[in-house]
């Protein structure tokens, strides 16, 4: 039990924060980050009809991206199949941002079949409550400071 609180204290201690993922299921939700950690905005979908995910409006800077979008097919997808626009960002300062993507064809603006919102809100890691595990007689105790 000692070795397992010992573990989960130091994945808690991490310096690098977990990446935080986000799916169709997030559309319109508000989501904690903090400094420094990566999100990815992960969308299905499928180009062969003409139709992609692009970002269309960012409302804050408490966010930036990382990387061009990418897609990927589903595995053992073949031509006409579905798969997944992933959008990289990182949370890199306190604050708030909206992020606002449509599924549409490119090329014709008016062709808008889907929309995902999120907004994410970087919190300072100072601001968050500190966790820590301690053995208390035989029993391990999670303790909020």
């Amino acid at each position: 039990m000692l070795a397992l609180a010992a573990s989960l204290a130091q994945s808690l201690s991490a310096s690098q924060p977990e990446e935080l993922v986000l799916t169709e299921l997030d559309n319109g939700k508000t989501n904690i980050a903090v400094p420094e950690q990566p999100i990815s905005i992960n969308l299905r979908g499928n180009p062969s009809t003409g139709f992609a995910w692009i970002l269309t409006s960012t409302n804050g800077n408490s966010v930036v991206a990382t990387a061009p979008s990418t897609y990927s097919t589903d595995p053992g997808g073949g031509v006409g199949g579905g798969g997944t626009f992933l959008f990289s960002f990182q949370a890199v300062e306190p604050g708030e941002t909206t992020l606002l993507f449509d599924y549409l064809q490119p090329w014709n603006p008016d062709s808008r079949a889907q929309t995902f919102a999120t907004t994410i809100l970087v919190a300072a890691a100072d601001a968050l409550p500190r966790l820590s595990i301690e053995l208390v007689n035989v029993q391990v105790a999670i303790i909020s400071r």
